[in-house]
């Protein structure tokens, strides 16, 4: 619970999640795991969701009928995000989206998600390669032990001196 709001609330909401590390049922088709990612849409409307996604994602649909564990960990990180936007988020949270991924596929998955946010979703993500995140984000929040320490846009960020320090063990220093 979130606020008090269970998660098919929240997904009702507009608001969907994309955890950390692969979360897909590997032994289903690329096809199952779509369709369980809108388990909770009529049939018609998973079906006409289903082809969006795969309209968007044409190397998931060229996989559809495969077993989700042989796709790249590329291909399944897109699976994983085309199963969130089944549900038309307004708002796509995203854990560590480069992890295990090579940099050319972190490049890739960085560029759909900048995609993403030019078409109006809110992708809100967690991410340890904070550089990469910077280059494709708007805006960036930096926490320092749970209290928000920095809140700039991307691109003043990743020149702040303070982020080094952050990153180095230090700690942000304010005006007095």
């Amino acid at each position: 619970r979130v606020n008090g709001k269970s998660q098919r609330e929240l997904l009702g909401e507009g608001i969907a999640f994309v955890p950390q590390g692969r979360n897909l049922f590997g032994s289903l088709s690329v096809r199952h795991n779509l369709e369980l990612g809108g388990i909770t849409l009529p049939r018609g409307e998973l079906n006409g969701r289903i082809d969006e996604v795969l309209a968007r994602f044409p190397r998931i649909k060229e996989r559809i009928d495969n077993q989700a564990s042989t796709m790249s960990g590329g291909e399944q990180k897109q699976l994983e995000v085309g199963r969130a936007l089944l549900l038309h988020p307004r708002v796509l949270l995203i854990d560590e989206p480069s992890i295990g991924l090579s940099p050319k596929l972190v490049q890739e998955v960085m560029t759909l998600l900048r995609g993403l946010a030019d078409q109006g979703v809110t992708v809100l993500m967690v991410e340890q390669n904070v550089r990469t995140a910077l280059k494709y984000s708007n805006r960036a929040l930096v926490l320092e032990m749970g209290r928000l320490a920095l809140d700039r846009p991307a691109s003043e960020l990743l020149d702040d001196p303070n982020l080094n320090r952050l990153f180095l063990g230090g700690h942000v220093k304010t005006a007095a």
